[in-house]
């Protein structure tokens, strides 16, 4: 079977494929007014995923140069943005249609190193004698993409639609950080 693809705007529907039935067209509408609830719904999940992405210490390796990064803390009060003018689909087949969607986010990490200009190296002992650390402060405000996967075998017996979380990709994140600081 030969998906089809096609974009959401403005609450319209914009199918790049000419000849699509009316079926489809139904259900992309209906897509498309049951997925800001489905975000909602998985905005738990969502969260969780960036939170666990934005621990990795290595993504603030560059915002404090030639410091040992000692601890990296989430901010886990991240702020959810939804515009329903970035679905776009990516597969539409008999059991379900699929669409990835961008989220606006914003939070902020505490990533804690050691100062080693405010620390004390003993070079007789070759060990510092006192650690200094500083925590910096990165602020977050970036897009993830969320892939949603809506099943049409629920629309056929007139009954609300389900999805399923596919996929959350946060690596605009990075691209952010690494930009921004």
């Amino acid at each position: 079977m030969v998906a089809n693809k096609g974009i959401i705007q403005n609450r319209k529907i914009n199918i790049e494929i000419a000849e699509t039935s009316e079926k489809e067209k139904r259900d992309v509408e209906i897509l498309n007014q049951y997925i800001k609830v489905a975000v909602e719904n998985y905005s738990k999940a969502i969260r969780e995923r960036i939170v666990e992405f934005l621990s990795d210490s290595n993504l603030y390796d560059h915002y404090v140069p030639w410091q040992e990064i000692e601890d990296v803390c989430v901010n886990e009060n991240i702020d959810l943005y939804y515009d329903d003018l970035n679905v776009r689909l990516t597969e539409v087949n008999e059991e379900f249609i699929e669409a990835t969607c961008q989220i606006g986010i914003a939070t902020s990490v505490d990533v804690e190193y050691m100062d080693e200009s405010n620390s004390y190296w003993d070079s007789e002992e070759k060990e510092y004698l006192f650690k200094n650390y500083e925590t910096a402060e990165v602020e977050i405000s970036s897009n993830i993409e969320v892939t949603l996967r809506m099943d049409r075998t629920e629309l056929d017996m007139r009954q609300n639609p389900m999805f399923e979380l596919v996929e959350i990709e946060c690596t605009p994140i990075e691209s952010y950080i690494d930009e921004e600081y």
